[in-house]
């Protein structure tokens, strides 16, 4: 099935060194305020010792995550073994990674209204979940086996229903030679089907 094309507008920020977590506590926190500022609902962090699933949480303004539903086999987030961490929502995507000298973050925004900045082409993808349903759901979250090998992952039960996770690729077109290449992706929110877009 061919990719479809569509353009948008977009803004892609550097959050400034001083202001990204530097301990457990002060990760918490960041992830919370992040989500409260930019409307995130859903959470992916890729750590040393596997990978951890959030969803945030209204009334109570708080992330839940896959590891105290199944901490087993999802990892507690800790700044010490975590590698990126997307929080994700309908509009926006926060990423932070580790690199050399701590972490370094962006946001990744749609924005509605007309700004001098010039439309940026996109395309989505679903990336499918390997395997099925292991076990009831626990806390919004399912635990995924795949047959052949056994992997094990605790995606949100929204994101299993869906059985895939969505990708927004924005494309970036080289003004001299109009070579196309990936300016930058990021997360869907599950509610946002193709329908929606």
């Amino acid at each position: 099935m061919p990719r479809k094309i569509q353009s948008t507008q977009m803004q892609l920020a550097v959050l400034p060194s001083n202001g990204l977590p530097g301990d457990d506590v002060s990760l918490a926190h960041f992830m919370q305020a992040q989500a409260i500022a930019h409307g995130l609902t859903h959470a992916l962090a890729h750590c040393e010792d596997g990978v951890t699933y959030g969803v945030w949480r209204q009334p109570q303004s708080q992330w839940q995550w896959s590891c105290d539903a199944f901490p087993a086999i999802s990892p507690s987030i800790k700044k010490q073994t975590l590698r990126e961490l997307r929080l994700f929502g309908a509009t926006t995507e926060l990423m932070l990674w580790r690199t050399g000298n701590g972490f370094a973050a962006r946001v990744c925004k749609e924005i509605s209204i007309q700004t001098a900045n010039a439309a940026i082409d996109y395309f989505d993808e679903d990336m499918m979940f390997w395997g099925t349903e292991d076990v009831a759901p626990q806390q919004a979250f399912t635990l995924m086996r795949e047959g052949a090998q056994g992997f094990l992952h605790t995606p949100p039960s929204d994101l299993a229903k869906r059985g895939c996770l969505s990708i927004r690729t924005y494309i970036h077109y080289h003004p001299s030679s109009g070579c196309a290449q990936t300016l930058a992706q990021r997360l869907l929110a599950p509610s946002m089907s193709k329908e929606q877009v």
